[in-house]
């Protein structure tokens, strides 16, 4: 219910990028008003340990765009373009693993982003890129499942474009999903990857690959832990509204799961096992309280999963 709220949260995914490197050369288009566009180059230096090491790099940072109005002015700005880029320099072993174990991550998580963002139209990783595949526009019913296919194109594999398909639910901002393949007219249900995160916020909050639900939940609007790897569930003893808005998505997510086992066993899909992998919170996943979740979600979905037509 209500209204999307902004997806980032105080630049902690730019933060995080210093596991890439300390030094960030930026590269983009400057307009002020009534002023022409002009190209500038920015250094971030975030290599420093103490108060004056950061601060003679901020001044750096500074100086190095005092005189932009004294550049020429920028004639190739196109609207739309990528017009900004972010460089990072692998410097040691370190910064190669965190970009390596992304890039896997990337590979992983990408497919849903794009499910859940329509707004990405195609993301390049080279040699890959991803984009959803666009069907006509039929307007869909809450609780209607959809299969949506996301092409992957590999300029260097010999097949070239191979797909994904996603079956997804949706109801408002709350949409679950879960892996699929076809062979004609048959669906089979794939089970997810086990590093695939179980909850997004648009896009996937990072360990919360254990939270035990048998297919992925994404709400913008959910109110992540300040790590961003789970979402705040816990109990506490006064009402706690980001809390209460979490659970209410939680339970929103267990109508739609319901709503997409009884279309997938009602259409006679493979593996609808995979669907009924529910499982008590794991004791080291302490952003859940655990007797909420055993009451609202767990024993919901067993006495449900009792009368389900399953095999």
């Amino acid at each position: 219910t209500g209204r999307q709220r902004t997806t980032g949260k105080f630049g902690t995914g730019f933060l995080t990028t210093h596991l890439l490197s300390e030094l960030v050369l930026v590269q983009g288009i400057a307009k002020e008003p009534d002023l022409e566009y002009r190209q500038f180059e920015l250094l971030l230096d975030r290599s420093g340990f103490d108060l004056d090491a950061i601060t003679e790099a901020v001044k750096n940072a500074k100086t190095s765009v005092q005189d932009l109005d004294d550049k020429p002015p920028y004639r190739r700005y196109v609207a739309g373009a990528f017009n900004t880029a972010f460089r990072y320099t692998l410097t040691d072993e370190l910064s190669r693993t965190v970009a390596k174990s992304g890039l896997a991550d990337l590979d992983v998580c990408l497919p849903y982003t794009l499910v859940f963002v329509p707004e990405i139209d195609s993301v390049e990783v080279s040699p890959r890129t991803y984009s959803l595949l666009t069907t006509p526009q039929v307007p869909q019913a809450d609780d209607d499942v959809q299969i949506v296919s996301v092409l992957i194109h590999n300029s260097h594999a010999p097949k070239g474009t191979t797909s994904r398909s996603i079956a997804v639910v949706r109801k408002q901002f709350t949409t679950i999903a879960v892996p699929v393949s076809s062979a004609g007219e048959a669906i089979q249900i794939i089970r997810p990857e086990h590093q695939l995160p179980r909850l997004f916020c648009d896009f996937p909050l990072l360990g919360t690959e254990a939270f035990p639900f048998p297919v992925i939940v994404n709400n913008p609007n959910f109110n992540p832990t300040d790590p961003r790897d789970g979402v705040f569930l816990t109990h506490t003893p006064r009402v706690n509204p980001p809390i209460e808005e979490n659970k209410a998505i939680i339970k929103e997510a267990v109508s739609l799961y319901f709503a997409l086992l009884k279309h997938a066993s009602d259409n006679s899909w493979h593996n609808l096992y995979f669907l009924v992998a529910v499982r008590p919170i794991p004791a080291d996943l302490d952003w859940v309280d655990a007797a909420w979740y055993n009451s609202e979600v767990l024993t919901p979905i067993s006495k449900t999963l009792l009368r389900a037509q399953i095999v």
